[in-house]
């Protein structure tokens, strides 16, 4: 904000309010001529358009702000989404490392932080939970990694 005074009395004193922020730039200047009869309903009008200017740049700053966190949000669940297709993918390609697992038990591995819905401060877990014998069929290549997914069972807590 700058403030321009030529008089130390007040005779001929400017106000300028000036913000720059993305290209948006707010230039009103406030003139008093004689502040002795200047009265609350002149000063009103003349700050009547830095308010809807003001409110204007506030409604319009609410906006991207809404915008930034829908994106934000999409690029999350693309990456999230990115790591447990590779996570699968993995298990299927090097699943015969797990050979110690027992047929007819199942693999779970938690995912901490990245569960669906967040709770308060803090983002739940999100544990997934693949059968042994499907991992052996997907190393063997009668599945898939996506069939080894939607056969599998997850869920966020």
């Amino acid at each position: 904000m700058f403030l321009n005074i030529s008089d130390a009395l007040g005779t001929d004193l400017t106000a300028q309010f000036r913000h720059k922020r993305g290209g948006i730039s707010l230039h009103h200047p406030v003139q008093f001529r004689n502040t002795r009869q200047l009265t609350a309903v002149a000063l009103m009008q003349q700050l009547s358009p830095i308010r809807e200017e003001a409110l204007t740049l506030a409604a319009d700053l609410k906006e991207r702000a809404a915008q930034a966190e829908t994106e934000f949000a999409d690029q999350w669940q693309r990456d999230l989404t990115s790591l447990e297709e590779e996570l699968y993918a993995s298990l299927c390609a090097y699943g015969e490392t797990l050979e110690l697992i027992p047929a007819d038990e199942s693999l779970s591995f938690v995912l901490k932080g990245l569960g669906d819905e967040p709770t308060g401060a803090r983002r739940t877990d999100k544990v997934h939970i693949v059968l042994r014998s499907d991992l052996s069929r997907c190393v063997e290549g009668g599945i898939d990694w996506p069939q080894l997914r939607s056969g599998s069972v997850s869920y966020s807590y």
